[in-house]
């Protein structure tokens, strides 16, 4: 299966900002921020009712910026989630980036690794730094681009981050609306194109079964795929092998996982929208 990492990163690619004045500290429901000197205007959103984010444009024509978005979900091995959005090729905004090694962050309680990156972003030559840190058990992703390289040092940036940690461990201590809010978090990414014949469409939890479900659409009628649920049960033992491996960086999977749900894979027609597939990976498969 496509890693629903790739959910995330996508994300960041998408999100669009509101307007907010400058010269302010920018607030919201899990972090605060100071904007950077030089800003000439600042933006922010919630693209979910438990997503963050917020851009500082300096430059009238938006080519040079600095970005934050702070998902208030833990993301311990943020080495993994920088190398999924970089050379990992999740975050298709930084396909025609070149990158260096990796090295370690540590700005305050802001504990990740950052890489710096040079090429094209949008059709746009650039350079910057992209970072992926972990702020008292939230995942935060920085980056800072521009024609002429990182209009702000990161480190610095990051420096005046602020996490809510209250808010976010209130969250997470509801188990229920803590894996709600990462299929929430990922669904606004969906439908998604897998291959030529299958779309990744939505996202199910079952509470009570403690079970994600990813649904997919493939086309024709229900009478073209006998026997699918067979052939989903041979592949069982390399799908959990797969999901088993590093998915550290992959939050719908990993967190999800360590709090008991299985992981499921549902599959519908789009001619008649009937279930022809469904395989659930049991938790204790997985872990």
């Amino acid at each position: 299966m496509k890693s629903t990492s790739t959910l995330f990163t996508f994300l960041l690619a998408c999100i669009m900002f509101a307007g907010c004045d400058s010269g302010k500290t920018i607030e919201s429901k899990y972090f605060s921020i100071s904007e950077p000197r030089g800003t000439l205007f600042t933006t922010e959103e919630k693209p979910t009712d438990d997503v963050c984010g917020v851009t500082f444009y300096f430059d009238r024509d938006s080519s040079a910026y600095a970005t934050l978005t702070v998902f208030p979900m833990q993301q311990h091995d943020t080495e993994s989630a920088l190398n999924t959005q970089t050379v990992g090729g999740a975050n298709y905004t930084l396909h025609d980036m070149q990158f260096s090694t990796p090295v370690p962050l540590d700005a305050g309680s802001a504990k990740g690794w950052k890489t710096s990156m040079k090429g094209k972003m949008l059709s746009k030559e650039c350079s910057g730094d992209i970072a992926c840190l972990d702020i008292d058990n939230a995942y935060v992703v920085a980056i800072s681009v521009g024609p002429e390289g990182a209009p702000v040092s990161l480190d610095k940036l990051i420096k005046s981050l602020k996490v809510n940690k209250a808010a976010v461990d209130e969250l997470q201590a509801d188990t229920a609306r803590y894996v709600d809010a990462i299929a929430k978090t990922a669904q606004i990414s969906l439908p998604m194109q897998i291959d030529e014949t299958t779309e990744w469409n939505h996202i199910q939890v079952n509470h009570k079964f403690k079970t994600v479900f990813n649904v997919f659409m493939v086309p024709g009628p229900a009478g073209d795929y006998e026997g699918l649920d067979e052939l989903l049960e041979e592949g069982r033992k390399d799908m959990v092998a797969s999901l088993r491996g590093d998915n550290s960086g992959d939050l719908l999977i990993s967190i999800p996982v360590s709090l008991g749900y299985n992981i499921g894979y549902t599959y519908m027609t789009n001619d008649d929208y009937k279930i022809v597939g469904t395989i659930v990976l049991q938790n204790s498969e997985l872990r």
